[in-house]
């Protein structure tokens, strides 16, 4: 076994909860000062071992690689306590990550963190990496979404040549299923506000002149919200000039979730690859 694992409490109400994955056996020769540690955000509603174990195989693989992952329960999720305070989701969830980025660099002795942030989990894992100098590297998957022309045209006019289109219209007119009705926002529990695409860009930009090494993920089962590879510089302002400086990966055969082994497996040898190889930086190669 290369990894040990303890579960702490830590943070300003005492009530966060979270599993520190360190390397152990041979492993722990191969821990390097200059290597961050690694913090992996919440997704959703999920607690800290994510959706399919996600997280647990993912902080037990970098263990073996010499990295050390926290893993943790926002407040009010798993086993972390609710705090008493007036924030907002994503203000809670921000003070939550910004203390986990304290005390993991408080319990490891190193200087730097790599966040890692999936879906609704890139909210406080880029609310962070913009403002603290400590972030060398975020991980941003299946995050923030904003169409572009090509992108309403894949998702509203080419699904109306789709027959499975129409197989489940005709599905539920003869079953007589209900159309879904638009959502009450009395009854939402997590909700999610998208920066402007003018602060998304700057963002980016401030992260990007402080050496944080930026890497976009994005699965075919979020194909509704991200429908091409490029899409990513084509939403942005000046997206084009950020080709040679940031990582993009497509994971075309994931789902949002990347349930399977294999699929994971993918997905935690982009990862590694990315910490630990310099050059691959500028390889915007796409993973099938």
């Amino acid at each position: 076994m290369e990894y040990r694992e303890r579960v702490y409490k830590f943070g300003s109400h005492g009530g966060l909860i979270g599993v520190l994955t360190e390397p152990a056996g041979d492993a722990f020769s191969r821990m390097d000062s200059s290597r961050p540690a690694i913090v992996v955000s919440n997704i959703g509603l999920h607690h800290r071992p994510g959706p399919n174990r996600l997280w647990v195989e993912f902080a037990r693989r970098m263990a073996g690689q010499g990295f050390n992952t926290l893993r943790f329960d926002s407040s009010g999720l798993g086993d972390s306590a609710i705090r008493r305070d007036t924030l907002s989701d994503i203000e809670r969830h921000t003070q939550d990550l910004r203390e986990a980025v304290d005390f993991v660099l408080l319990k490891t002795q190193l200087s730097q963190v790599a966040l890692l942030g999936l879906c609704s989990g890139v909210d406080s894992a880029h609310a962070v990496a913009a403002e603290d100098t400590r972030i060398s590297h975020a991980f941003f998957l299946d995050g923030y979404h904003y169409d572009t022309s090509r992108h309403l045209f894949n998702t509203r006019f080419l699904k109306l040549i789709q027959p499975r289109y129409y197989a489940r219209g005709l599905r539920r007119l003869f079953l007589r299923i209900p159309a879904k009705s638009g959502a009450n926002t009395d009854d939402e529990i997590l909700t999610r506000e998208y920066p402007t695409r003018e602060k998304m860009r700057d963002d980016i930009d401030t992260m990007l002149a402080r050496g944080v090494r930026l890497y976009f993920g994005f699965t075919g089962g979020w194909a509704y919200y991200y429908s091409y590879k490029n899409q990513f510089f084509e939403m942005l302002p000046d997206g084009e000039s950020l080709r040679e400086k940031i990582k993009l990966t497509m994971f075309p055969n994931a789902d949002h979730l990347f349930t399977g082994v294999e699929l994971k497996a993918k997905l935690y040898q982009s990862i590694e690859k990315f910490l630990i190889t310099v050059a691959d930086q500028h390889d915007m190669d796409s993973v099938a």
